[in-house]
């Protein structure tokens, strides 16, 4: 295996290798578009991100494990996570998932009070991987921090009888393309 892993790493530019070791395992980071039968072979677990994976040709590898990791940059590392199933994959309905040991995670309403379980509101984040602020932007700093909490502008559900938590969207305008935030609101006012 070790073999197998130099290889790839040293002749591929599309594949990076990750080791997270509080969680004791080595993901490696794909592109869907590369997979072959070789590789899913020898796949262990499979980290996919900003990607539209080819789920269908995957599933039928019971020994291969996939997660869907939710974790903003400014908290540094995946905060929230869940392990898929092929009943979460065939209903389209794939929870972010539950904090990591270490992160606590508050579904707040616009008043900042908690909302019942199932109705959305807003996430906020707390634990050691919580960045202190935005360096010399005291204003977004401030902006993007509730107590000791970042706010992190998007809008989740949990799910009553599992406690997974859903991820339903932004409640502003910014997206996402190739990973990269755009707030869309910077765009208009330089047009």
């Amino acid at each position: 295996m070790n073999a197998l892993l130099d290889h790839l790493v040293n002749n591929n530019r599309w594949l990076r290798l990750s080791s997270v070791r509080s969680f004791g395992f080595l993901g490696m980071f794909i592109f869907s578009y590369v997979f072959n039968d070789y590789i899913i072979d020898c796949l262990g677990e499979a980290i996919l991100g900003s990607e539209v994976a080819t789920i269908n040709k995957l599933l039928g590898q019971n020994k291969i494990k996939f997660y869907n990791l939710y974790g903003p940059a400014e908290c540094t590392l995946v905060c929230i996570y869940h392990r898929l199933s092929i009943e979460d994959i065939q209903s389209g309905m794939i929870p972010i998932g539950v904090p990591v040991p270490g992160t606590h995670a508050l579904i707040l309403d616009q008043y900042f009070q908690p909302v019942l379980v199932g109705q959305v509101g807003e996430l906020f984040l707390d634990g050691v991987q919580r960045f202190p602020g935005y360096y010399e932007r005291h204003d977004l700093t401030e902006q993007s921090h509730y107590g000791s909490f970042h706010r992190t502008g998007d809008l989740v559900r949990q799910d009553p009888i599992t406690g997974h938590i859903h991820y339903i969207g932004r409640q502003d305008f910014q997206v996402k393309l190739r990973g990269q935030r755009i707030e869309l609101g910077e765009i208009e006012r330089c047009l």
